[in-house]
């Protein structure tokens, strides 16, 4: 596997965990949209505050492209072909 090949693969799996995690969110029941996005904010900020500076740069990029675009009641094929039209 070429370096390319692997930055593509290694973009498509950080992908595929942050559309996982928005998605999963979501599902939780009887939570008011004020409510999943504090709690998708505690997990970013989380998440964020364990990397490295360049990483949680990368990190806060992609979260705020992807939670604009997920839907609530997305469906696991919805996710997939998000993650399968991936440029880059």
């Amino acid at each position: 596997m070429t370096e390319e090949e692997f930055k593509h693969l290694q973009k498509r799996a950080f992908r595929y965990a942050l559309i996982s995690i928005i998605a999963m969110t979501n599902k939780i029941p009887d939570l008011t949209d004020d409510q999943i996005e504090v709690v998708l904010n505690n997990m970013f900020n989380t998440v964020l505050n364990s990397l490295k500076p360049d990483a949680a740069i990368i990190w806060n990029e992609e979260i705020l492209d992807i939670s604009s675009k997920i839907k609530e009641n997305q469906n696991f094929e919805d996710i997939m072909r998000q993650i399968r039209d991936l440029k880059g």
